[in-house]
């Protein structure tokens, strides 16, 4: 997962010049996928290292998107044998940029 991280890393950085600067909001727009695949790649490598860099250019990038994200990636860990490490992380995470709905 880290290999497939790093090429990830190396797609954004040959491609953000020129397709970060158009419009990422609409849903199958290449860079918000990039951006969110990565961040999938790195949660699924359970690299606290490798993991934070790449959820807070989540979050700088997609806040939207970022809230969806750790709200399901807290149900994965719900249901998943993951390191207790990880675990704190996507909790923080959950908590500080989470779901933003409000319940009453």
């Amino acid at each position: 997962m880290l290999q497939l991280l790093r090429l990830t890393d190396e797609i954004m950085q040959a491609t953000s010049l020129r397709i970060s600067d158009e419009t990422g909001s609409e849903q199958n727009h290449p860079w918000r996928l990039l951006v969110i695949n990565r961040a999938l790649i790195a949660m699924r490598s359970q690299n606290p290292e490798h993991m934070e860099p790449v959820f807070d250019h989540l979050v700088d990038t997609l806040p939207d998107d970022a809230a969806l994200f750790f709200e399901q990636g807290m149900e994965q860990i719900e249901s998943a044998d993951c390191p207790e490490p990880v675990r704190q992380i996507i909790t923080r995470y959950f908590q500080a940029f989470g779901s933003k709905r409000v319940l009453h």
